[in-house]
């Protein structure tokens, strides 16, 4: 491969830290140059940094393979994205009063985002200011710039979390592992900017990525995120439910890919499930896996209809992460929210030799790298390809220079139905007691 310039995208996720190396044209396709993942072994928890030595070896490990994919070119930065329990969307307005008619600029309009980015949340950390809902004289206005008004009030989504969260990245991946941080982005909109159409962002639908420790929901109506929040349940609280059956941890993940799956087994309650270690039946599987992701799915649809949009999704439910693979779940989701339910995909991507990019397991770097701009290559490291053809002649003077592609709408049924009694009364205090593990 010759040296040339392209863009990393890091995932820090519970179960694995994934890495992506491509590069983008001028209509922001994307050609994926190489993929590489290693296992996060507990040095990450519920998307926080927990071990920050540990990680950092990990991180070091994931790029030393993934520049072996791209020798000779090495990697001096990357863009890494910013997830975790912590995380969430709170509401913030600011507004001007002009005393009498005035013209709506472009500077008015970034003197408010100025103003609500100087806002500190106590005990957290402003990530982002998105998603601008504007009023003009009370009333919604989609585009105020050049509109007379007396007064403008403007709604932003403030993406928030612990200190502790952004700057634990920032020691493992540059002060431990040495690699520049070229940029963070809040995992959850870069993965909605990814795989969410506009029109589904405009009639309503609700995002969910199902994490090995954590899993996101993200309402978007009406064009702008309406409400964002992390549930501390994922895919590997199953999988300790499974470790119950008498299997050891290892082996109950690879029950769970295997054999797991949503909905009863009733005719075939005797059968026993291949490959493991001992008489494990289908049926008990069965009946765990039934057991916790339904209370997921209760509580996923709880927040949404705490939210005030359920019955606004007409574009219904995206399953994204690598828990979304759960057989069943897609139909279980259907079944109790009432709505059409797709699985989120890549789109406008060339993936070369690397098909397993499609894969859920790098959907999330994928969608940190396609938001990246910044040359990601060390130039100084790289090793320059061999010169063919004749050899080029010297200088005449010394010290002298010679002068996206939308994806078609999937028509649904599109309308978020009526759910079933007892979903209202899911516990709301979730949330309360439970501590982010740093």
């Amino acid at each position: 491969m010759e040296r040339r310039e392209f863009i990393v995208g890091i995932d820090l996720g519970s179960s694995k830290i994934a890495a992506v190396a491509g590069v983008k044209d001028t209509l922001g396709f994307i050609t994926v140059l190489a993929v590489e993942q290693e296992p996060s072994g507990g040095c990450i928890r519920r998307g926080c940094v927990y071990n920050v030595e540990e990680a950092a070896g990990k991180i070091k490990r994931v790029i030393n393979k993934l520049e072996n994919k791209l020798s000779p070119n090495k990697i001096a930065k990357v863009y890494v994205g910013i997830g975790g329990q912590s995380l969430r969307s709170v509401d913030h307005r600011v507004s001007v009063d002009f005393g009498g008619e005035n013209v709506i600029t472009q500077a008015i309009v970034q003197s408010l985002e100025t103003e609500a980015r100087q806002y500190q949340p106590e005990m957290l950390e402003l990530l982002d200011v998105v998603y601008p809902c504007y009023e003009i004289n009370g009333k919604p206005e989609r585009t105020p710039i050049g509109v007379m008004a007396s007064e403008i009030a403007v709604d932003y989504k403030l993406i928030v979390a612990r200190p502790s969260l952004k700057r634990n990245i920032a020691r493992a991946v540059t002060e431990k592992a040495g690699y520049r941080i070229a940029g963070y982005f809040v995992s959850p909109l870069a993965l909605a900017d990814f795989t969410l159409t506009e029109n589904e962002k405009d009639l309503g639908c609700a995002l969910i990525d199902f994490g090995a420790g954590t899993t996101t929901l993200s309402i978007y109506k009406g064009g702008v995120l309406r409400h964002m929040i992390v549930i501390p349940f994922g895919g590997q609280l199953l999988t300790k439910d499974i470790t119950h059956l008498n299997v050891v941890e290892a082996e109950a993940e690879q029950i769970k890919i295997r054999s797991g799956r949503m909905g009863g087994l009733t005719d075939q309650v005797d059968q026993l499930i291949a490959g493991a270690g001992q008489d494990l039946k289908l049926s008990d599987l069965s009946a765990v896996v039934d057991a916790r992701v339904n209370e997921l799915i209760e509580n996923i649809i709880g927040q949404i209809d705490k939210s005030g949009f359920y019955r606004s999704l007409n574009s219904g439910i995206v399953l994204a992460g690598e828990a979304s693979s759960l057989r069943g779940l897609a139909v279980a989701l259907v079944q109790k929210a009432g709505c059409n339910v797709r699985v989120a995909d890549s789109r406008n991507i060339s993936e070369g030799n690397n098909g397993e990019v499609h894969s859920m397991a790098y959907l999330q770097a994928l969608s940190i790298m396609a938001l990246g701009k910044e040359n990601c290559g060390d130039e100084a490291k790289a090793i320059p390809p061999p010169v063919s053809g004749p050899p080029v002649p010297p200088p005449v003077s010394p010290g002298t220079n010679k002068k996206r592609k939308e994806r078609p709408e999937k028509k649904g049924p599109g309308l978020f139905g009526k759910f079933k009694e007892g979903i209202g009364n899911i516990t709301n205090n979730l949330f309360d007691n439970v501590e982010e593990e740093e």
